[in-house]
């Protein structure tokens, strides 16, 4: 059977899809990046071990619906049996879904400077384009897995819901967030039976799963531009062009320093 698409993620074809000559950045430190430029893999994190709690969570809204619907059959003892279930299994599937991240705006920001880089004059950023995105989902095979690619929704999970799909957990996030401007890479992997039972069976069981998976990428097709932090000293520019060269001989693309970086005219 195959997998439903939904609309939150505006397929390619679709004529209000996002502009693929968007802009898109991925912030990290040198360790991450040397990491990246040396094995070509792209790292996507395990939901359930993000630093927000709410990934993969239902809005109150999206609760609510569900347990009226749930309670309306009047067989309360069984409602609360089939409400604990889907409960823990919606936590658990949160061990099999992985994400990686993007910005997306024209241009850098300060504040994803700040936060997702280490130190703030050891920093470096990606540049690449939405069209690159999506050339990674479409060449991307993997047994039991799909790849999804949208942009994040930022909505009240106190008075907003979201979409009843197995999807749009994962891309929605509490407004406080919006300040992120995020567009994700999503892959699914389907848990097997087992798996699938544990929350059912024990709950103090946990499988043991590994904390993300690597994805092989073209980086020659994906990096366009590279910027180190604007508060980077000299020496620390030097050493990502000599890392850059060791593992990538002939790049294309240009190692610069962030473009925040200049001088003030008074």
């Amino acid at each position: 059977m195959t997998e439903k698409s939904y609309p939150i993620f505006q397929p390619p074809e679709d004529p209000n899809t996002i502009d693929p000559n968007t802009m898109v950045w991925r912030f990290m430190d040198i360790a991450k990046y040397v990491d990246l430029i040396s094995s070509g893999n792209l790292f996507f994190s395990r939901v359930d071990k993000l630093e927000d709690e709410y990934e993969g969570s239902l809005p109150v809204a999206n609760k609510e619906y569900e347990l009226g619907l749930l309670l309306a059959s009047k067989l309360n003892r069984e409602a609360q049996i089939r409400i604990w279930r889907r409960e823990k299994t919606r936590e658990r599937l949160r061990m099999w879904r992985y994400i990686n991240c993007w910005f997306m705006k024209p241009q850098e920001s300060y504040l994803m400077w700040q936060v997702y880089t280490q130190s703030a004059k050891q920093g470096i950023v990606i540049q690449s384009t939405y069209s690159q995105l999506q050339n990674i989902q479409q060449n991307f095979q993997q047994e039991k897995c799909k790849m999804h690619l949208g942009q994040v929704n930022y909505i009240d999970y106190e008075k907003e819901s979201i979409p009843n799909d197995p999807i749009s957990p994962f891309m929605h996030k509490r407004n406080y967030y919006e300040d992120e401007q995020e567009v994700r890479l999503l892959i699914t992997e389907k848990p097997n039976i087992i798996d699938r039972l544990y929350p059912l069976l024990d709950s103090r069981i946990t499988p043991n799963r590994k904390n993300g998976v690597l994805v092989s990428v073209a980086l020659r097709q994906l990096i366009e531009a590279v910027y180190v932090s604007p508060d980077s000293e000299d020496w620390f520019f030097e050493l990502v062009q000599k890392v850059t060269e060791q593992y990538m001989s002939k790049y294309k693309f240009q190692i610069q320093k962030s473009k925040m970086s200049g001088r003030p005219s008074y």
